[in-house]
Parts: C-alpha cells; sequence; structure tokens
C-alpha cells in the first residue's frame, strides 16, 4: 500500500539510489498516484501517496538539523488538527522534533509513517503511528538498510536475502495472516504499532514509545460516554475530510452499524457522498443498506455493485500481489468492486472493526472473559481458541504429510502465543484479547478491505488514537455485546437505529421476544439449507441471501475461478513450495468438489501460498529486481 520508504548504505561506497528508484516503480500500482524521492549522500528518502493533498511542498521538511518525510492523513499536534493540505505540515511537525527531540512523537497523532533524517549524528528515525495499520517493513544485511510500506519492495535489492519465514506461512495456512512483528521473509520486520525505530548507519533498534493501557472511568453515566463519543467519532470523519465541498465521496454501505455511522457523520457533505453495496440485488446487505441510504437522505446516489464470480479467477493473482499474499486470494472480488467504481483519487470512507476500535467489543468477549486469567496454561488454550489457531490447525493434514503439519502447527501455535506477550500487562482478559484481535489479525487483515487503498485515498475513521483512548477508558463490562454501541444508536440516531441490523436481522428498538423470533426464524432457515445440501452431497445448494457471494459454488461452478485454482493446485511443488503433498491436495479438493464446503479455506489458503512462491520467488527478475511480465497468463503485473 502506499506510504514511504527508503534505505542507507552500509557498505562504503555502495549507492541506495538506483534500488529505492525501483521501489518507488514497484509502489506506483496507479498512474495518479503522488510519489516523491529525494537522495542525499548514502542515504534515500521517498513516498507514494494515494492521497490528493500529498506534495513535496506540505509533506516534506528541511532544517539544518535535520530533513522529514511524512506520509499520512488526520494529523494532530498537541492536540490541533493540520489539515492535509496544510502549507507546513511537515514544517510542524519538524520544529516538533528538533525541539522535543524523540520526545515529539508524544505530541503527534493520526494516520501515519514518517521518516526523519537527522544530520547532526547521521541516524535515520522511522516511526509508526499508535495503531499502526499503516504498514512499514524494513531490512537490514551487511551492506544496505531497506524500508517500505509493502513486502515486495525489497525484491529491488538483487541481493536481498529472500530466505522465508516457516512460522508466518504456517500462520497464514492456519488463520489467514502472519501475526505480530513477523513477515513471511526471515530477515524482513514489521514495524510495531506504537514503535520508533533508530538506524545509526550500522544497526537497528527499535522501542515502543506508546503502548495500550486501560484506565477505566467507572463514575460516568452513560450519557456522558455517548456525549464524548459523538462528538469524537464527529472529529474522527473532520480530520479526514476537512475540505471535501465538491468531487466524489466514496461510502461503501453495507446492512451493518459502523457503514452508516459513518454513513451519519459524512451526511454534512451530502452533495459529495455517493454510497455503494456490493452482494447480490436481493441479499440481505442490498435491501436493509437501501434503507439506510433513504435514512441518510442519499438514497437516489446509492447503488449496487453486483458481484461478478468471473473476478475471483481473473483477479486471484493480481490480489495476492497487491496485499503481499498476507491474506487469501478472497480479495480478488474487491479488486473486481474498486475498478467498477473506477479507480481515482478519491476519499473512500472505510468503516472497518469500528466497533472494536471505539465503543464496542461486538462479540469477542462473554462473561468469563470478564477476569484476569493468572494460569499460564489456560491463558494459552484461550488464545489459541479465540485465534482460531486451533481450529484452523485441523485443516494442516489435509495438505501435508502429518509431521510436516505437526510442525506447522507447533510454529503457528508459537506466533500466536508470542504475539500475544504485549497485552499480558493489561488486567482483564477480555481486553487483552480485543487488543491483541485488533493489532495484529485487525492491522493485518483490515476487514478484509484493504485491496479497496491501492485504488482510492482510503480513509479509515475508526482508527483514530483519540477513539482509541476512548475505548480504553469504558469499563469492559460497559462495552461487552456492543450493548453501549447499539445505545449510541438507539439515543443519537434513532432513525439509523430503525433499520435492521444485517448481522442479526435485528431492529434495535423491538423486544427482545421479537428479536428472538425473528433470529430463530433466520436460523431456521440456514439449518434447513444446510440438511437439503447434505443430503443431496452438495449437489443442491442454495444461496445464502445473508452472505456477500457464495464462493463455494463459485469455486465448483465458475470456469475462471475453477481454471485458476486447478492451475496451482495441480502443480503445488512447482513454484519451489516444497511444505505441501501433491496426492493430499488432490484428495482434499476431490472431496470439495463433492460439495464438503468445509474444505474450501484450507484449499484457499494452500492456494494462496503457492502463487505468493510464484509470484514473489519464482517471477522476479533478481538481476534486475523488477516484476515480470508473465507468460501464458493474461493477468497484468501491479506495477502500474
Amino acid at each position: 500500500m502506499p506510504g514511504i520508504f527508503g534505505g542507507a548504505a552500509i557498505q562504503t561506497g555502495l549507492q541506495p539510489g538506483a534500488i529505492v528508484e525501483l521501489m518507488k516503480q514497484m509502489l506506483t500500482h496507479q498512474p495518479w498516484y503522488s510519489t516523491f524521492l529525494k537522495t542525499q549522500g548514502s542515504s534515500s528518502l521517498g513516498a507514494v501517496s494515494n492521497n490528493p493533498h500529498f506534495s513535496r511542498a506540505n509533506h516534506f521538511a528541511c532544517r539544518r538539523e535535520a530533513d522529514l518525510l511524512i506520509e499520512g492523513t488526520a494529523m494532530t499536534l498537541d492536540g490541533a488538527a493540520i489539515a492535509d493540505d496544510h502549507p507546513e505540515l511537515a514544517s510542524q511537525i519538524l520544529n516538533a522534533y528538533c525541539e522535543s527531540s524523540d520526545d515529539f512523537v508524544h505530541r503527534l497523532g493520526g494516520h501515519f509513517n514518517l521518516a526523519v533524517r537527522d544530520h547532526r549524528n547521521g541516524h535515520l528515525h522511522l516511526i509508526n503511528d499508535r495503531s499502526g495499520f499503516a504498514h512499514l517493513y524494513f531490512y537490514k544485511d551487511d551492506e544496505v538498510f531497506l524500508f517500505g510500506p509493502e513486502l515486495k519492495v525489497f525484491l529491488a535489492w538483487e541481493n536481498f536475502n529472500r530466505n522465508l519465514n516457516e512460522a508466518s506461512f504456517a500462520s497464514l495456512l492456519t488463520r489467514e495472516c502472519p501475526l505480530g512483528t513477523e513477515t513471511l521473509f526471515e530477515e524482513v520486520q514489521m514495524l510495531g504499532p506504537g514503535s520508533h525505530l533508530v538506524f545509526d548507519g550500522t544497526g537497528v533498534q527499535v522501542k515502543r514509545y506508546w503502548q495500550p493501557e486501560t484506565q477505566p472511568e467507572t463514575n460516568r453515566s452513560d450519557e456522558d460516554w455517548l456525549q464524548e463519543a459523538a462528538y469524537l467519532y464527529q472529529r474522527a470523519v473532520d480530520k479526514r475530510l476537512p475540505n471535501s465541498s465538491q468531487g466524489r465521496i466514496l461510502l461503501p454501505l453495507s446492512g451493518g452499524l459502523d457503514s452508516r455511522l459513518l454513513g451519519w457523520h459524512a451526511s454534512k457533505f451530502k452533495d459529495c457522498l455517493e454510497a455503494f453495496t456490493h452482494g447480490q440485488p436481493d441479499c440481505t446487505d442490498a435491501v436493509i443498506s437501501k434503507k439506510s441510504a433513504a435514512a441518510l437522505g442519499i438514497e437516489n446516489k446509492h447503488h449496487l455493485v453486483s458481484m461478478n464470480p468471473d473476478w475471483a479467477g481473473t483477479h486471484g493473482r493480481q490480489a495476492v500481489w497487491l496485499n503481499d499474499g498476507q491474506l487469501n486470494l478472497r480479495n480478488a472480488t474487491l479488486v473486481g468492486i474498486s475498478e467498477e467504481l473506477t479507480p481515482g483519487p478519491v476519499p473512500f470512507l472505510n468503516g472497518i472493526i469500528g466497533g472494536c476500535m471505539s465503543l464496542s467489543t461486538g462479540d469477542f468477549v462473554g462473561s468469563d472473559d470478564l477476569s484476569e486469567i493468572t494460569s499460564e496454561d489456560e491463558l494459552r488454550q484461550r488464545v489459541l481458541t479465540y485465534t482460531g489457531m486451533k481450529s484452523g490447525a485441523v485443516f494442516l493434514q489435509n495438505l501435508m504429510s502429518d509431521s510436516q503439519a505437526e510442525s506447522m502447527k507447533e510454529q503457528a501455535f508459537v506466533q500466536a502465543w508470542n504475539s500475544f506477550q504485549d497485552y499480558r500487562h493489561i488486567p482483564l482478559f477480555g481486553d487483552q484479547k480485543v487488543l491483541h484481535i485488533n493489532m495484529n489479525m485487525g492491522r493485518r487483515m483490515q476487514g478484509t478491505v484493504d485491496v479497496h487503498r491501492f485504488y482510492f485515498h482510503d480513509l479509515l475513521p475508526f482508527v483514530d488514537e483519540e477513539l482509541h483512548a476512548l475505548w480504553l477508558r469504558i469499563p469492559l463490562e460497559k462495552r461487552q455485546g456492543g450493548w453501549l454501541y447499539q445505545e449510541f444508536f438507539r439515543r443519537h440516531m434513532p432513525e439509523m437505529a430503525r433499520v435492521p441490523w444485517s448481522h442479526t436481522g435485528l431492529d434495535l428498538y423491538a423486544s427482545d421476544t421479537e428479536n428472538e423470533a425473528a433470529l430463530g426464524k433466520r436460523m431456521q432457515r440456514l439449518e434447513q439449507q444446510k440438511l437439503l445440501k447434505k443430503l443431496t452431497f452438495g449437489l443442491y445448494n442454495p444461496r445464502n441471501r445473508h452472505a456477500y457471494n457464495h464462493r463455494e459454488t463459485w469455486l465448483r461452478k465458475n470456469k475462471a475461478f475453477r481454471r485458476l485454482m486447478l492451475e496451482t493446485l495441480g502443480n503445488s511443488g512447482g513454484t519451489g513450495c516444497s511444505w505441501f503433498d501433491q496426492k493430499r491436495i488432490n484428495r482434499t479438493f476431490q472431496k470439495f468438489d463433492q460439495g464438503r464446503d468445509f474444505l474450501f479455506r484450507p484449499l484457499m489458503q494452500a492456494a494462496t501460498v503457492i502463487i505468493w512462491h510464484d509470484l514473489f520467488l519464482r517471477e522476479v527478475h533478481a538481476s534486475a529486481g523488477l516484476y515480470s511480465q508473465r507468460k501464458k497468463r493474461d493477468v497484468e503485473p501491479a506495477t502500474g
């Protein structure tokens, strides 16, 4: 995804400029991106941004003491918001650095990565925001230090160490993404949330400048919390849309609560606001989102993007390339959606994991999580359960030998447990649990919509340090089950609360008895569909109106997707990927083809890993570091 990148030479006489120029080419996925690159001496700083307000003048500043480059949005300094197009944005932040040295980061807020090149001691500083959703990776060997927002940029260095991190692939196969700061490459690390890296010319030191601390305030009323939330929600949107009085603002409007909350706060830009929903015409989200759009007064600017089954096959490899293989190729459908919406430097209001980062813990926390767990064994077992590691590891034997499956399972378990350690200081397990989910799977997966950021100026109003600070102050029991979040709708947005919620089909104003009856009927229909499917061995597979698409049916019946999967899974070792047992994969695919839908996920994970090996290891010209044109395929590379 767009962000800052660059490098510095460690070996005398080596100039990183050519490497960093290639990195810039690999990051420029759209011709309208803004780019910046400055080489001075043995180091280079660059940025590729999809922010229409990004420019050298306001995002790069230099003084005798230091240079500063920043890429991000929703910036604040000493609590005051700084607009993305403010002519002195970088200058003000650089002044703060020169005044306060490393402590300046505590004065800074927003969604960003920044680099400081200090001329006084030659140190290079890299800083990630508190939530860490602005990805930044780094790599060092005996010759160079390199950093960038995507894994693929390190392929620009011809001597890059391409040794793989088996534990990260184990986590990817087991639970869809690596955890912690580890990546798919052994020598590449991800800069953690709230982290500050210092490169002194030879070595790298990383320290945390901020860690989440729960400080529950028990003497406040519900209305008091909701009033503060209303203010901070609006402020989060305003910081990202301070001058949007013309053009388009895209709002992905689902049947859930988060997107309608964003729409409500962005409604003052009604003339610019354009909402869309993706799915089939009669799906639950399409039906409910129409009602939400009407309540927002934008029903004439709301449209449905119909899901095209071909997208999953035609854009599968592209999706793996774009998101660095961190998620399985299901994001291929989002490539198709993005192209359907006409890409450009358009503000895209993204409502990912909103309830978790603000008022609610949703369904993640049960009554048995409202306590402190002191038993190490119990804590570890709970971590492996809620991350999905235990359930996901069961499928490894469908893909590989028993001994290899056992090895991968153990490595995935260790990575999950290690990544949990940052949250052990939090008293209650429920808070540990949600913070771990947010800061690991949440920041990696982005609610599975991170592909959109390659096509638009993606904005994340819920990933906001002020909203997060509010979340940390609300007692856990008030966030449990999303009650306070739903109460916000009842008291402050009654017209939106009356629109049913697609996650459960519930009406926030209906009685518990009425909602239980409605939910019971829905579950009964789903069970009937499952039974019909089971009795017919998958031959009769009625579409689920409550899902965005029916991926299992696509795999079996869509020619484009089937061709991609058979081509990929039919030659698991052809790309150098040695973990899989071809006979077991063939047998698993045959069982899936006979209607066993539960095998869909492991097959998708395996296909993603094989495609990743093909794109990142086999199809890159090592001598030039450029992504190659693919033979016998009609999918264009993602590099512009």
